[in-house]
């Protein structure tokens, strides 16, 4: 099942949650009149499945041996959403396949990404399953076969079941590269959040 992740910043000056970030023309608006002509800029779009275990608790174990552990439980929508997410998300409120969840950058940097570890379990081509001999700490992407394609499956029926060590912060590189340097400069770790939302 494909997954959309949208993540956006939000920061609290006194009562209020702002928005971080500009308002830009909405793609939905083209296909839907009813939609928006302008919408929230999101800091990162991904459809990533171990991304979205780890950001809205989905319980999957995607190519691995367990399911991921989130940074928080599924929390929902904040209740005192920014002025334009609020307006955003109300465009999608009936629609039982999007999810959302937030955190702060205090509980973002308190999960540390990069010191928790998944045990991978996935199919890859026959070529290159002797470099998982052991049960290697990260993936071999500079001894890969240069012949062999890189790819690693759920289930192959030509493919070799293999397993490896790697990092939360190796697994969702383009999120943990990202989005902790930016919500850091965007203001104090208690008073910065980040909202997810999902859809499948």
């Amino acid at each position: 099942m494909a997954v959309d992740l949208y993540c956006y910043i939000e920061r609290q000056e006194e009562n209020s949650w702002l928005f971080v970030g500009e308002m830009i023309p909405n793609e939905e608006h083209k296909y839907d009149p009813d939609a928006p002509k302008l919408a929230p800029s999101h800091i990162l779009h991904s459809v990533h499945k171990e991304l979205a275990s780890i950001l809205v608790d989905t319980g999957w174990a995607i190519r691995a041996t367990e399911p991921y552990t989130a940074i928080v439980p599924r929390r929902g929508k904040p209740r005192d959403l920014s002025h334009e997410l609020a307006a955003h998300f109300r465009y999608v409120d009936d629609d039982e396949a999007t999810v959302y969840s937030w955190f702060t950058t205090r509980e973002l940097n308190a999960f540390d990404l990069s010191s928790r570890v998944m045990m991978r379990q996935a199919y890859v081509p026959e070529e290159a399953a002797h470099l998982f001999a052991n049960c290697p700490f990260g993936f071999p992407f500079d001894r890969w076969p240069p012949e062999t394609p890189i790819g690693i499956a759920g289930w192959s029926r030509d493919g070799i079941e293999v397993r490896w060590q790697e990092t939360y912060a190796d697994i969702v590189k383009d999120f943990a590269e990202l989005v902790p340097e930016v919500m850091k400069e965007c203001g104090p770790p208690d008073t910065t959040r980040l909202v997810v939302q999902a859809n499948w």
